[in-house]
Order: structure tokens, then C-alpha cells, then sequence
């Protein structure tokens, strides 16, 4: 069995941990290993190499002229974050080696693309619903009821 952990593209999954995310998933990611289950993290760049880390892509956007002077332009961050995630769940779609796919990262569209996999797919909330994850759980037809 070989399992994705999907992390979040902020901070690196390595010691000292930016947070509760980063140090879970770590632990999950060590823990599963020690059980004898292959595991591949998707995750910052910076992150401890001993995790069999796949760097989500990060690097800037390369966007034209008029589209960074559009006035709905969102800021680039946020277009660097989603590109990330969408190159990755658009890899992991077409990968037979992945059995499951344990999403904790924090941004939505795994969530929202999570139907596109052939794996089965679930998801470890560490915050409350954004304003973007919530409407993405509400669309996926495996998500209970919400507030």
C-alpha cells in the first residue's frame, strides 16, 4: 500500500514545526512507515528529505503583462498556491501508484477536485471551514452534513 500525504505549501513538514499541521503530518507520515506502509509526501520546499517529499511547486507565476494589470487580478500568492495544488491533484489523477490520498493541507481545490482521482481520497480538517473550503465540501458528494 502506498499512501500521498497532501500537506499545505507555506511551511516546510520538518522540525521545529511551523505549527500543529506541519508537526501531524510529519508523525503521520513517520508513524505509517514504521508500520510498513509506503508514503509520499506532497509537500513546502525545505521539508525533511527523509519523507520521500515531492515539492509542490511554488516558484512564481509566469503571467502576462495584461494579466497581472487586471483589476480582479487576486494577489499572486494566492495564484502561485492554487497553480500548486492543481499541478499536483492533475499528477496524482494520472499516478496508479498512490492507493489513497490523505489531504491536510488547507486550500480548497483538492477538495474540489478530489472526484477526478481514481484513489479514495480523504481529508483532515485542522482549522474551521474557509470561506473557500466550505463550498468545496459542500459540492463533494462524500462530505457529511455542515453547520
Amino acid at each position: 500500500m502506498k499512501i500521498a500525504l497532501l500537506a499545505h505549501d507555506r511551511f516546510p513538514i520538518a522540525a521545529p514545526f511551523a505549527g500543529g499541521l506541519e508537526s501531524f503530518t510529519w508523525y503521520l507520515a513517520k508513524g505509517l512507515r514504521e508500520r510498513g506502509i509506503e508514503v509520499v509526501v506532497f509537500a513546502a520546499p525545505g521539508s525533511d528529505p527523509d519523507l520521500d517529499v515531492e515539492e509542490l511547486a511554488v516558484e512564481p507565476v509566469s503571467l502576462s503583462e495584461q494579466a497581472r494589470n487586471d483589476v480582479s487580478m487576486p494577489p499572486e500568492g494566492q495564484v502561485r498556491e492554487t497553480i500548486s495544488y492543481l499541478q499536483v491533484m492533475t499528477a496524482l489523477a494520472q499516478r496508479d501508484d498512490i492507493d489513497i490520498v490523505h489531504n491536510n493541507s488547507l486550500h480548497y481545490l483538492p477538495i474540489a477536485m478530489a472526484q477526478s482521482l481514481k484513489q479514495p481520497f480523504i481529508t483532515t480538517l485542522h482549522t474551521p471551514n474557509t470561506p473557500w473550503m466550505e463550498p468545496a465540501l459542500r459540492l463533494s458528494p462524500a462530505c457529511g452534513p455542515l453547520p
